[in-house]
């Protein structure tokens, strides 16, 4: 038998979370597309099957969220069965169908308009310089 090892990247960088909710509800990008991260490595946009999930979260027909990790520390209770984790490695965040845990929700998707955003800065403008 023959043993194929699977090598993971881990990435990490330090960031300020001030705006963490008191119920642990934040907001923020996982990744840009576009831009280099620290580790010199750029997504690419644009691709067929990202313009279908984007469409479809905005029309409400995607919104299911669901993590993918590794278990570093946690046990099972003996009692209820449920496996609490103390300490995971996570390894992504998925847009699903049907999430794992039925409240992990898509709660807004962003619609960047260019237009309509230079529209808003106009309009905003000659309010404060009418």
């Amino acid at each position: 038998m023959i043993r194929q090892e699977t090598k993971h990247e881990t990435k990490s960088v330090a960031c300020d979370l001030k705006t963490v909710e008191a119920n642990g509800t934040f907001s923020g990008y996982a990744s840009r597309f576009g831009v280099a991260d620290l580790g010199r490595d750029l997504v690419l946009p644009e691709v067929e099957r990202g313009r279908e999930v984007l469409a479809l979260m905005r029309a409400g027909a995607l919104d299911g969220l669901s993590i993918g990790f590794r278990t570093v520390e946690g046990r099972t209770d003996s009692k209820t069965g449920v496996r609490k984790l103390s300490k995971i490695d996570l390894w992504e965040i998925s847009v699903v169908t049907f999430p794992m845990q039925p409240e992990a929700r898509i709660s807004a998707v962003k619609n960047f308009d260019a237009a309509q955003l230079a529209a808003k800065l106009r309009s905003a403008a000659r309010q404060i310089h009418p």
